[in-house]
């Protein structure tokens, strides 16, 4: 089976990097485990769309976003 592709946005992108240098700055351990945690989470949502449970915003920008189900499934 192939790996998902996942696409981010570049504003996405951008938070992704100003959290990855910011964090690097004071601890660059803790950066980069910040970024393999995030690949990972990443990759973990592309497997598995769906997952989440549907969440009502007054945002309609944010219309359609679903939360981390919180039901001991270990998947946060």
């Amino acid at each position: 089976m192939n790996d998902p592709v996942i696409l981010k946005k570049p504003a996405a992108r951008i938070d992704l990097a100003g959290c990855y240098a910011y964090i690097g700055a004071r601890n660059p351990d803790a950066a980069r485990r910040f970024r393999l945690a995030a690949e990972a989470t990443f990759a973990a949502l592309a497997c598995s769309p769906g997952i989440g449970a549907p969440y009502e915003v007054a945002n309609p920008r944010l219309q359609g976003f679903e939360v981390p189900r919180s039901d001991g499934s270990g998947i946060t």
